[in-house]
């Protein structure tokens, strides 16, 4: 039995390693070394793309890997196109969590095949209701709104008021307003 391959497994990304071999045989003998050879592994997988957001979004991933067959996979979204190359469109429907996985592949002499997944955040579309005072007199001081925190969900806050100035809060789920003379106000 003669063995021509040996697969060495574990190797790092985007290193360079060397090699060289000669040959035993069955009698004894053993041939001088070749000459040495070197090849770069690849270079390690990336997904590219938000990974927190609201439900019923696109959302664009990509791969920087140029030179490998890229196959995408998504749980709980759907591809739009093709789902071979180095970016794909996938629409969110449902909120939860849900992956997108990148598995990179060769069919060369240095055939490889690696994958990496990123995980992904879906979150129900905000409906913000205010509270606070809806009527008080004219040039009120530090009156307060504010609306459910759901910053951690990757929701940010931006308020707008006329009739009053916003004194602190902004970005917040909760503000401070000075109101102006009397007469009408939005916030």
């Amino acid at each position: 039995h003669i063995d021509t391959s040996l697969i060495v497994n574990n190797m790092s990304y985007n290193t360079g390693y060397y090699w060289r071999a000669r040959a035993h045989s069955n009698g004894g003998g053993i041939s001088s070394w070749s000459e040495i050879y070197s090849f770069t592994t690849s270079q390690a997988p990336d997904i590219n793309g938000d990974s927190s957001f609201c439900v019923d979004s696109y959302q664009n991933y990509s791969t920087s890997s140029t030179y490998t067959t890229n196959n995408w996979y998504v749980t709980n979204g759907t591809i739009q196109g093709s789902s071979i190359g180095n970016s794909i469109s996938v629409y969110w429907a449902s909120s939860g969590s849900g992956t997108v996985k990148l598995v990179r592949s060769s069919s060369s002499w240095t055939e490889f095949s690696d994958s990496l997944t990123k995980t992904i955040n879906i979150y129900l579309k905000p409906t913000p209701a205010i509270s606070g005072k809806d009527s008080l007199c004219e040039y009120s001081a530090n009156e307060t709104y504010s609306t459910t925190d759901n910053s951690g969900n990757g929701n940010t806050y931006s308020w707008s008021v006329s009739g009053g100035t916003i004194t602190s809060g902004q970005n917040t789920s909760a503000i401070s307003i000075d109101w102006g003379i009397n007469g009408s106000g939005q916030l």
